[in-house]
């Protein structure tokens, strides 16, 4: 295993140095903040040392950087009369010959090259197994194993592998491993499922990849996707029940809205069945707290899910965060940012780091804003501390000062055409061409690559760009970006209006419409049939133009063709997140006197159009869609009659689909009530192997159970339509369940981890700990 040495900043690099001369000389040894030491880094002793490191983590120098920096030490070491023992550790890979002329400068002090301890020295040191306590506490020295990054790259991970690369590369360096992050990691451990929630800028997205990471090493597949489809998440893992694999559902009821559909809460019930009945599968979800309590509110069903499941909800809460780990965040950012000396005096001047430490608003958010460059860079270094304590004062003006005063007129259009476009990313292609619709009537300087020149300012500041496997994606850097540019186009009808008229795609006229002058403007559009010419990122036009008629309540008889032609294309390319809205806007309108007025019925009378409109749905909503048609008097005995065939199948097909998926669910209570059954003997039998009777009788109780639901479903379309039982064979779904990892689940011990209580460090107080991070 290689270990990336970069990943540690100087403090970080100083405290590994001390842990390995700890183990290789086995003394205390101990470390002080700038002032104390006289130039000593690591020592035997408080008072009197004889035992003397010096750590120089010169890893962008030059070797002759690093000779000039310790020919400075010679005199100071000379003068301690009691210095017996000299060591030079450094996280530059040495020559022989770069060790000999270090050597000749401490060779009183030191008894051969050994003394010197390069990061190849450390690399090897830390490879051995006896040393795996050392590697364990560094955190970052495994987070960032090139074994381990490369486990991701390479495995298949679902969808979007690279944006999760790229976010987990970028995070690492900056990351601290806090309370938080250990008791997330216990709990997930023991759960297998955690809920990650907190206040936005607090740090859950990257709490929850580092615990993605973890798992990466001890051998897990990563399940993830910036669009949450939960549906599709699933149906990625495997059944293989040896297989590890974890799932990660981030802002997974959205980032700064909710965005929680009615089955919604079924299907994150159905994937926890399946994760709590595989003991190789994880689940980390995490959530806004104010998005989550108003999922809580608004739905029932998702509430109940809460209350019922057995999900362990991790609180982020900057308020259990300590002092020294927030110091360590604001070193972090400092350091790995490159903050100018000069910027950074002014921050350790009278100990002022205490003041933006301890402050009452303090965010990991407005600490990774201030130190950057592009933010920062306006201010002289005296202005610097006063810039920082300001943004701390009044932290709801971060993007709004970015916006106003820091942008021009072309930016600020980008950034809100990124948003009309995606909450997450979007290919850089797409949103080129949409940003030069929007400004070609701007008056702008044409002669010059405005979007690319946007693009370059913006990048590392407000956008992320990200290369995924030769194409490049766009995003804002993090979901607080989003919150802004959604609250101030809100307020916004003329730049509402101006991205209406420049859309290239459907969804953006969707996505910015929130004034009753856009939607006045939108039903001039549907009226006159121009928002047809728009392309899709998803769905189809005919789905949205429908929809959008039927939200609006456009009834016009100039438009009564068109919206036959779309009504019977509606369903083309429905997106997977889309199909339980769109089943919810069929039923919708057939309970309208919509379907009347635009002379609809004949569509929905037709068997080889009804068979094309209802193929989506789910069982419960083909039976209130059929329900709604016979109170409607759209559909009468003798046209039920005349599509007999159609609506059997359709109905055969989703109550299949549906038994299967309410086995699925309760197959872990199916397992659990057959193994209590057998006494030690005969699971000891089935352990060793002798697995066909136990699964044979699983597979009997999912068989009842389906048969059960099968005659329950059935009673509730008799009135439409009557099937008989023998019609359903489901001897074909065994395969679809994962019998035999079930049982392993239920029987199996309990996973054993090597899993270390958080400690915190001790012998020290806070303050002292955080002088030593900044007075290096």
């Amino acid at each position: 295993m290689m270990f990336n040495l970069e990943s540690l900043n100087d403090y970080e690099f100083e405290i590994l140095c001390k842990d390995i001369l700890e183990k290789i000389l086995d003394i205390e040894l101990y470390t002080f903040a700038k002032g104390r030491d006289g130039g000593i880094d690591i020592c035997d002793a408080k008072t009197y040392p004889t035992i003397i490191a010096q750590a120089k983590h010169y890893y962008k120098s030059s070797f002759q950087q690093l000779l000039s920096s310790l020919k400075k030490e010679v005199d100071r070491v000379s003068e301690n009369v009691r210095l017996k023992k000299y060591y030079v550790c450094t996280s530059q890979s040495l020559t022989q010959r770069n060790k000999n002329e270090i050597f000749s400068l401490f060779s009183q002090y030191m008894e051969d090259n050994s003394f010197i301890i390069d990061a190849s020295t450390i690399n090897d040191f830390l490879s051995k197994d006896e040393n795996r306590e050392i590697v364990k506490k560094h955190y970052k020295l495994w987070l960032c194993a090139s074994n381990v990054l490369s486990l991701i790259s390479n495995q298949n991970v679902f969808i979007d592998c690279d944006e999760l690369l790229d976010d987990i590369e970028n995070s690492i360096k900056f990351f601290v491993e806090t309370k938080a992050y250990n008791e997330a990691l216990k709990k997930l451990i023991e759960n297998r499922i955690i809920i990650i929630t907190g206040n936005p800028g607090v740090g859950k997205s990257t709490l929850s990849k580092m615990l993605i990471l973890k798992f990466v090493e001890e051998g897990y597949s990563i399940r993830y996707t910036t669009d949450n489809e939960i549906g599709n998440i699933k149906n990625t893992l495997s059944l293989d029940p040896e297989r590890k694999e974890i799932v990660l559902l981030d802002d997974f009821l959205g980032q700064h809205y909710l965005k929680i559909k009615e089955s919604q809460p079924n299907e994150i019930k159905s994937l926890i069945a399946f994760v709590k009945r595989n003991i190789n599968k994880k689940l980390i979800l995490n959530s806004r707290i104010t998005i989550l309590n108003e999922a809580r509110q608004q739905s029932i069903v998702f509430n109940e899910l809460m209350e019922q499941s057995d999900i362990y909800t991790y609180l982020v809460n900057l308020d259990d965060m300590s002092y020294v780990e927030k110091a360590k965040i604001v070193y972090n950012h400092l350091f790995f940012n490159g903050i100018p000396d000069e910027y950074y005096e002014e921050i350790r001047k009278e100990r002022r780091y205490l003041k933006i430490v301890y402050h009452k608003n303090y965010n990991p958010r407005i600490i990774e804003y201030v130190a950057k460059q592009r933010n920062y860079g306006i201010f002289s270094s005296n202005e610097y501390f006063q810039y920082i304590i300001g943004k701390l004062d009044a932290p709801e003006d971060v993007w709004q000062d970015e916006f106003r005063n820091r942008l021009n007129e072309e930016d600020r259009i980008l950034m809100n055409i990124l948003y009309s476009l995606t909450d997450t990313t979007i290919s850089r292609e797409i949103l080129e061409k949409t940003y030069n619709n929007r400004i070609k009537d701007e008056r702008l300087n044409s002669s010059i690559n405005i979007f690319k020149n946007s693009c370059s300012r913006l990048t590392d500041s407000l956008l992320k760009v990200i290369e995924d496997k030769g194409n490049v994606k766009i995003g804002t850097i993090n979901p607080s970006v989003n919150d802004y540019l959604n609250i101030n186009l809100q307020s916004n009808a003329i730049e509402q209006r101006k991205t209406i008229d420049s859309a290239l795609y459907v969804e953006q006229i969707i996505k910015v419409s929130e004034s009753e002058e856009s939607k006045e403007y939108i039903k001039q559009m549907i009226l006159n049939k121009t928002i047809l010419n728009k392309k899709v990122l998803r769905n189809s036009v005919f789905y949205y133009y429908v929809n959008l008629s039927f939200r609006l309540k456009i009834f016009s008889v100039d438009i009564i063709d068109i919206m036959q032609i779309c009504f019977e294309r509606i369903y083309e390319n429905i997106a997977y997140s889309e199909k339980e809205d769109y089943g919810n806007l069929l039923l919708s309108i057939i309970e309208s006197d919509f379907v009347k007025f635009y002379n609809l019925i004949p569509i929905l009378q037709n068997a080889d159009k009804m068979a094309f409109l209802v193929e989506p749905l789910k069982f419960e909503q083909l039976k209130e869609l059929l329900e709604a048609l016979l109170e409607q008097d759209i559909f009468s005995n003798e046209i039920i009659l005349g599509m007999e065939d159609m609506l059997s199948l359709a109905i055969r097909t989703k109550i299949s689909i549906q038994v299967k998926s309410d086995a699925d669910d309760v197959l872990g209570e199916i397992v659990a009530s057959k193994v209590e059954e057998y006494d030690d003997e005969t699971i000891e039998n089935y352990k060793s192997g002798d697995t066909s009777a136990l699964e044979e009788e699983v597979w009997d109780g999912i068989q009842d159970a389906m048969l059960e639901k099968v005659n329950e479903l059935l009673e509730e379309t008799k009135e439409i339509i009557t099937i008989p039982i023998d019609e359903f064979d489901l001897a074909f779904t065994k395969g679809y369940f994962d019998i035999s990892g079930a049982i392993s689940a239920q029987i199996s011990e309990k996973e054993y981890y090597d899993y270390e209580e958080w400690k915190q460090e001790s012998g020290k107080s806070d303050i002292d700990i955080i002088k030593e991070i900044f007075e290096r």
